[in-house]
């Protein structure tokens, strides 16, 4: 994963950090420097602070499937301080989970919401985020709600706090115990409301001006290249980094396109094969729910070179649904099927941007599929597979499609 982030390097894009010490992390990767957005905190968290009286309570980010949020030493710690002091009360979130400490004064809250998180902020006296490989936004949150604030004493946590804002732990179950207890007695005077936390609408701003530096060629960005792409590539590498960048291209649209909201209720399938490796039986797995549930299996047409098949969609009148068709190719025995190409497309039967059938085409190796989708209850030969591949709305219409669902 670290070797894939770093080779992201490589497309010698302008860098933009969240955070100041990312910013450093990767200047050695350009030779200039690298513009950053300070952690923006909704203002949610700073209606609420005078709102509730506080309780003698600490809340805690608990999340054992991050490793990086060192769970482990947190309830390490947590347990030492419950012995420590009888009356202090944790509140652990972040995970739909019963309380790993089975006692009282510990409360597991589940996965918050923005307001709910807000809410818990302001009724207690001191937060802990433990972060260690990268800052985290949720501290600057604790800091806009008056939280007393413990945070690991690593490198990624030193360049985005003002001195003196947070209480950084020695990285053990002992050295956060200890913050937190000198955080409840007050042994510390460092108060965290001497620090004005960014707003988000300052966040995008400085995201906006750090384009806008980069548009207008600003003397003190526009000399500098990223550090891999000052390496010449020989003839052989060129070839290979042009397919990549083509084959993402392809996968980047093929993934726009699914997300293209269609109206059909059915969806016509036409596959073809190299003459030379023409299977014996093809079929078609159409499914809608996550868990395959609905699983259809469609046997297509054996039918002069190429197989087809009519599926129907069975929508309700008011329903999206997410489609997955996957082909499956099968020898002489029915046995040993072989997924040969996928496509998924998220479709409904209430009208929407399409008034005509939809063509959607794959190629997979040896073979090309071609799914018509379209509102007829026969079957809808594709007159030009290649030649439409949806609804064309343009570069950002393709991006916003992308993230219209995970």
């Amino acid at each position: 994963m670290y070797l894939n982030a770093e080779a992201s390097y490589r497309y010698e894009l302008n860098p933009i950090t969240i955070g100041r010490w990312l910013s450093k992390k990767v200047e050695p990767y350009y030779s200039h420097e690298v513009p950053y957005c300070d952690f923006g905190v909704s203002d949610i968290y700073t209606a609420q602070e005078q709102n509730l009286s506080r309780e003698y309570a600490v809340c805690a980010i608990y999340q054992s499937n991050k490793d990086r949020r060192l769970s482990g030493m947190l309830l390490d710690a947590i347990k030492l301080l419950l012995k420590l002091d009888d009356a202090v009360v944790v509140y652990l979130y972040g995970e739909d989970t019963m309380s790993p400490i089975h006692d009282s004064r510990v409360r597991s809250l589940g996965i918050l919401t923005a307001d709910e998180c807000a809410s818990l902020y302001a009724k207690c006296v001191a937060g802990v985020s433990l972060s260690v490989t990268n800052p985290s936004r949720l501290p600057f949150e604790m800091l806009a709600s008056k939280l007393s604030v413990i945070e690991i004493n690593r490198e990624n946590n030193l360049l985005d706090f003002p001195e003196g804002t947070i209480h950084l732990a020695e990285p053990s179950a002992c050295g956060i115990a200890s913050s937190i207890l000198e955080v409840l007695s007050g042994s510390k005077c460092d108060s965290p409301n001497r620090f004005s936390c960014t707003s988000i609408e300052r966040e995008n701003e400085m995201f906006f001006e750090a384009i806008t530096r980069y548009l207008n060629e600003e003397p003190s960005l526009a000399s500098g290249k990223s550090a891999f792409g000052n390496v010449l590539k020989t003839e052989e590498q060129s070839k290979v980094f042009l397919l990549s960048d083509r084959l993402a291209d392809a996968r980047l649209l093929s993934s726009a396109m699914s997300q293209t909201l269609i109206q059909a209720s059915s969806v016509d399938l036409t596959v073809r094969f190299e003459s030379s490796l023409v299977p014996v039986d093809v079929r078609a797995a159409v499914w809608r729910a996550l868990d395959q549930s609905d699983i259809r299996w469609i046997s297509l047409e054996s039918r002069d070179g190429h197989f087809a098949g009519h599926v129907p969609l069975f929508l309700n009148d008011d329903e999206e649904a997410y489609l997955r068709i996957h082909i499956y190719s099968f020898a002489e025995d029915g046995k040993n099927p072989l997924c040969v190409a996928e496509l998924s497309q998220l479709v409904c039967l209430s009208p929407s941007r399409n008034a005509h059938p939809v063509v959607r085409s794959v190629e997979s190796g040896a073979c090309s599929v071609s799914a018509v989708f379209n509102l007829s209850d026969e079957y809808c030969e594709p007159c030009q597979p290649s030649a439409s591949t949806g609804v064309d709305g343009g570069h950002v219409a393709l991006l916003k499609r992308l993230f219209r669902r995970n």
